[in-house]
């Protein structure tokens, strides 16, 4: 799959992954608004490590990206809140 094919595909999923988010985050749309770019710069720097696996689409990889950026951003988030 070629740069340009990979990028198409995986945009193709940006409002999904979007909407995922904003579920996680309970109705934040900056906050999902900034996880989704980071979980799309992610994607992007990463793409050599997407290997079509058969049963498991692109976007389930896309997805498991956002999980652990979301989950980093609490883990963070408890970081600097705790006493």
């Amino acid at each position: 799959m070629g740069k340009d094919e990979f990028e198409k595909e995986a945009l193709s999923y940006y409002s999904q992954v979007f909407g995922f988010l904003v579920k996680r985050v309970y109705g934040d749309v900056k906050l999902a608004e900034d996880l989704v770019q980071d979980t799309y710069i992610k994607v992007l720097k990463n793409r050599e490590s997407y290997k079509a696996v058969e049963g498991r689409s692109m976007r389930y990889w896309i997805t498991s990206i956002a999980v652990n950026v979301h989950t980093d951003y609490y883990r963070v988030c408890l970081l600097y809140t705790s006493p």
